[in-house]
């Protein structure tokens, strides 16, 4: 008995009780076993006992449907005890072996407000406790480390026009690591390599001035962020150092690359150190192959969806903007934009699916006669990357997403002026485009343009965000889990068209009506947040939603990857713990409380 309740004491919520609380548990537990159809609990009855599932399966009926399902580790009467009441039969579906203790207990051991707190909670607590029930607890995981003032390398400021001789004393006197220079209110930064490399490559004097050196801007983050983000930085950039600065935005120390990686070791920056030293698609292709690697290390180091697609979206960006590089001709760069669409535009896409792209070029572009064969040549090197072609054919290759400003702007008419439901999916696409290589200017102005007309088309947005009602909900009237009975997905929920969908396009559609520019869905509802559509409150809840319903189905991806099975958008309930069914009932209620505000915001219900 004592070794198995060790194991129980390791578990949320018995985790929180005080060593005398516990004591006291464990005296009162006893092991129950409780053969297959036995009635638990009954519709109306008075809990007696609080159940802790060791082994086995406990269907909730209610008039004949099936409300949850309890298995391992799962507590059964806890709720019902808070409540006073039972509302359903609880019936013992698979040889049930559990822990059993008396209802009085529960109700002393509440009195401790965190093993309360995990049976009394809002969306954004359950949230928490299910990362960190994810999470490693190895000491100084950056994933959730902040930046600390003790973590900086000393840095020295010098003016622009210092001679280098100066400025290296200068810094060998405050015994600084980083040598900072300000040029007309900007700051720049000039590293070891750059000095050794001005005076032993560049033979420089040492009476030039540093400003002849430094790299600008000097890219900085507030100190009390996350190291994560710190990282992102550096991958983005492709740089070693970032500089920290106060509440005030002084600089007061730069962080190193080095001692970041100290806190967390993860492969990203080898992949894109990798991908900027390629020289040729077949070394592009092996490096692309250890992404997969990366997303199941950070993935089982409990990092959070959204930020594993942060970063695997910058590695995919370094990769397109190598291949723009390798493939696209020189003589098309100043001319062109290379965008990316749909998820991977929105910075959400994970795993490698439908490749999604397109080239805009300015209007003075002449196509030359080997247009098809380079756009061809940039598809096909994404599919041996391992990015699958779009079913849908939106891709560069397609001239329908290769065109002039002036086309795409054509384009715009057509979908505004005369809409279908193509022309809103394709609308739908474009709004979320953002920029991987060439010259951004094009996008942004394509962007403008869409912006302005959906101003002076107001009867549009209504008929673009009516698509959302085309889906049912995946939760039935008792808060039961609607399956798929098909034979292809029986017992499965389609994740996407039942949920991420219309969070995600109920939130491109205000995106639209109070112009805001950035793609990601996170970002838009923050932005809504503070054109004050949206309270602080629904925000928070609204992203802890959208983070639940990504981490469920990238968990349930990584599973059927390591099965040899496809990368889709099904889940099965069923294969969820407790917390997890908790946590995407919660989120289906909160997208459809969120339907419910669009639909009476845009009056969908007299279209």
């Amino acid at each position: 008995m004592d070794t198995l309740t060790k194991e129980l004491k390791k578990s949320p919520p018995f985790s929180s009780l005080t060593f005398k609380e516990f004591e006291t548990l464990q005296k009162a537990l006893k092991v129950s076993y409780y053969r297959e159809n036995t009635l638990l609990l009954t519709n109306l009855q008075e809990v007696e006992n609080i159940f802790c599932v060791i082994k086995g399966i406990v269907e909730v009926i209610n008039e004949d449907t099936l409300m949850d399902v309890y298995t391992t580790n799962d507590i059964i009467g806890a709720t019902e005890a808070i409540q006073g009441k039972v509302e359903a039969d609880y019936i013992v579906s698979e040889d049930l072996i559990c822990y059993e203790f008396p209802k009085s207990l529960f109700i002393s051991l509440l009195q401790n407000e965190k093993f309360k707190s995990f049976f009394i909670k809002t969306i954004v607590e359950k949230t928490e406790q299910y990362h960190k029930q994810k999470r490693s607890h190895i000491e100084g995981e950056f994933m959730t480390e902040r930046i600390r003032p003790d973590m900086l390398h000393p840095i020295v400021e010098v003016d622009a026009k210092t001679p280098l001789i100066d400025a290296l004393q200068l810094q060998k006197e405050k015994k600084a690591s980083t040598i900072l220079v300000s040029k007309n209110d900007t700051l720049g930064i000039a590293t070891d390599t750059d000095i050794r490399n001005a005076l032993l490559v560049q033979e420089f004097t040492l009476e030039m001035p540093i400003d002849s050196i430094a790299s600008y801007p000097l890219h900085s983050i507030e100190v009390d962020d996350f190291l994560f983000n710190a990282l992102l930085m550096m991958t983005k950039y492709n740089i070693k150092r970032v500089g920290v600065k106060d509440s005030n935005d002084n600089i007061i120390g730069v962080l190193e690359q080095i001692d970041l990686l100290s806190f967390f070791s993860t492969q990203s920056y080898l992949i894109t150190v990798q991908i900027e030293r390629a020289k040729d698609i077949d070394q592009l292709i092996t490096t692309s192959s250890h992404i997969d690697n990366l997303i199941y290390s950070l993935r089982q180091k409990g990092v959070k969806a959204k930020y594993i697609a942060k970063l695997v979206n910058e590695i995919n960006h370094k990769i397109y903007k190598k291949l723009f590089a390798l493939i696209i001709p020189q003589s098309w760069h100043a001319y062109t934009t290379l965008v990316v669409l749909g998820s991977e535009g929105r910075g959400e896409q994970i795993f490698k699916t439908d490749q999604d792209n397109a080239l805009i070029f300015s209007d003075d572009f002449l196509f030359p006669e080997n247009f098809e064969s380079v756009t061809e040549k940039f598809t096909d090197t994404l599919l041996q990357l391992g990015y699958p072609k779009c079913k849908g054919d939106i891709m560069l290759n397609n001239r329908t997403w290769s065109k002039t400003i002036k086309e795409y702007k054509q384009d715009i008419d057509s979908w505004i002026e005369m809409p279908s439901s193509k022309g809103y999916m394709n609308l739908a696409i474009l709004f979320d485009a953002k920029s991987f290589a060439g010259e951004e200017k094009n996008l942004k102005e394509v962007k403008e343009y869409l912006f302005k007309k959906v101003k002076e088309h107001p009867d549009f947005l209504p008929h673009f965000s009516k698509p959302i009602d085309n889906f049912e909900s995946l939760l039935g009237i008792f808060s039961q889990f609607i399956k798929i009975k098909e034979p292809a997905h029986k017992d499965e929920m389609d994740i996407k068209k039942g949920a991420l969908f219309t969070l995600i396009h109920a939130t491109r559609a205000l995106s639209l009506e109070f112009k805001i520019e950035q793609t990601n869905t996170f970002e838009r509802l923050k932005r809504l947040n503070d054109k004050g559509f949206l309270s602080r409150e629904d925000t928070q809840t609204l992203m802890d939603s959208l983070e639940i319903l990504l981490s469920i189905r990238l968990d349930t991806q990584m599973k059927k990857r390591r099965a040899g099975s496809s990368t889709d958008n099904y889940i099965n309930p069923n294969d969820l713990s407790k917390i997890e069914r908790d946590l995407l009932k919660d989120a289906l209620k909160m997208v459809e409380k969120y339907k419910k505000i669009l639909t009476y915001h845009f009056k969908l219900s007299h279209l």
